[in-house]
């Protein structure tokens, strides 16, 4: 038995917690693994904003940030293009061969329910095409490492979770 006050309730919370984990770990993992252009959200336009900077944007990576807007679009697409480390490097891109009056087409994800999101700019594009020919792909990798871990500490947690209910420390 447990002196602790809540142990009822422990052992249900931290079981969903724990496949909650791993759902959302397996989630990451398959929207970098299988998640092809046409599953993103698309919207196509004429550029009219391309500049380096954006009110009081960037905060960060002064230079290796790209901001375009679209005519038909209501937030700015924020663009990081810099070259420090391979897993926010793109894996592609030559955005800066768009200009104004371009007509492009932006394929963005969705934030999560995890993403703080600012009501200006969108961090979500993916992919951008002119034309038929790509000038901008993201590295999704990060999603991939992300999964993995969320989705192990799932598993952990669920393991720690039944051991210790197994061992009587709470019920």
């Amino acid at each position: 038995m447990s002196n602790l006050k809540y142990a009822p309730h422990i052992f249900l919370e931290t079981l969903i917690a724990s496949f909650g984990f791993v759902f959302f770990g397996c989630y990451l993992v398959y929207q970098y693994s299988y998640y092809e252009k046409s599953d993103y959200k698309s919207v196509t336009g004429k550029l009219n904003l391309f500049s380096k900077t954006f009110e009081d944007l960037p905060f960060r990576h002064h230079g290796q940030t790209r901001f375009l807007r679209l005519d038909n679009y209501p937030k700015v697409f924020q663009i990081y293009i810099g070259k420090e480390d391979e897993e926010t490097t793109p894996k592609f891109e030559k955005i800066d061969s768009l200009s104004v009056g371009d007509s492009i087409t932006v394929f963005y994800s969705s934030p999560t329910i995890f993403d703080k999101e600012d009501s200006r700019i969108s961090n979500y594009a993916v992919y951008i095409d002119k034309g038929s020919e790509l000038y901008f792909e993201r590295n999704r990798i990060m999603n991939l490492y992300v999964g993995y871990f969320v989705a192990i500490v799932g598993v952990l947690l669920f393991g720690a979770i039944i051991l210790l209910r197994q061992k009587g420390v709470i019920e």
